[in-house]
């Protein structure tokens, strides 16, 4: 961990708000894209964020620094997503059939040859929502590993550590997640 960090940490547990508000502002953003690759539901992504800085503030004594905190709380949003997927006991999202995305893809070509560069924005954010559905849709295995290297930018060992597994079984699950997600995305734009 870089010494600021350590600093801001050490600052936090003297009962200093205004470090752990700078940690809460460094990190949000990470936090809150790595939960929306899972999720794709935006209220119950900020939800689940906010989770996590409770979390990370109530446990922070227990934090050891010479880890990386992003990746700590990265762990922390992670465990977090995996009892939500565990207490639901259904399927995380609403199954989308391919009748649906294609209508919905087909919207949005429309609305983006319609509009101009304002509307232009808001397709490609519909497109992202599109493509954070597809990868809910794949089996969380796959999803946990596509968003922390692919949105994260986690290294395979990190990622390893960080779900308990072996850097082999990073690589496969990465490659048939890639595969998977090839798949889904073709029969969209078919």
């Amino acid at each position: 961990m870089i010494a600021d960090e350590t600093d801001l940490v050490r600052r936090v547990l003297d009962g200093d708000r205004e470090a752990y508000e700078e940690i809460v502002r460094t990190h949000q953003g990470s936090i809150f894209a790595f939960l929306r690759s899972l999720l794709g539901d935006h209220h119950l992504t900020q939800d689940l964020t906010q989770e996590t800085f409770f979390r990370a503030y109530a446990s922070l004594s227990r934090f050891d620094p010479s880890k990386s905190l992003r990746n700590w709380l990265l762990g922390i949003s992670y465990h977090l997503w995996v009892d939500w997927v565990r207490k639901r006991k259904e399927v995380l999202f609403r199954e989308v059939t391919e009748d649906e995305m294609l209508e919905e893809r087909g919207l949005f070509m429309q609305r983006g040859r319609q509009r101009g560069e304002r509307e232009d924005l808001a397709a490609k954010d519909e497109e992202r929502e599109l493509m954070g559905r597809v990868v809910a849709a794949l089996p969380e295995d796959y999803q946990s590993v596509l968003s922390l290297r692919y949105v994260e930018g986690m290294k395979r060992r990190d990622i390893a550590r960080l779900l308990g597994i072996s850097e082999f079984n990073v690589k496969m699950r990465l490659y048939r997640g890639k595969k998977e997600l090839a798949r889904a995305w073709k029969r969209l734009a078919t």
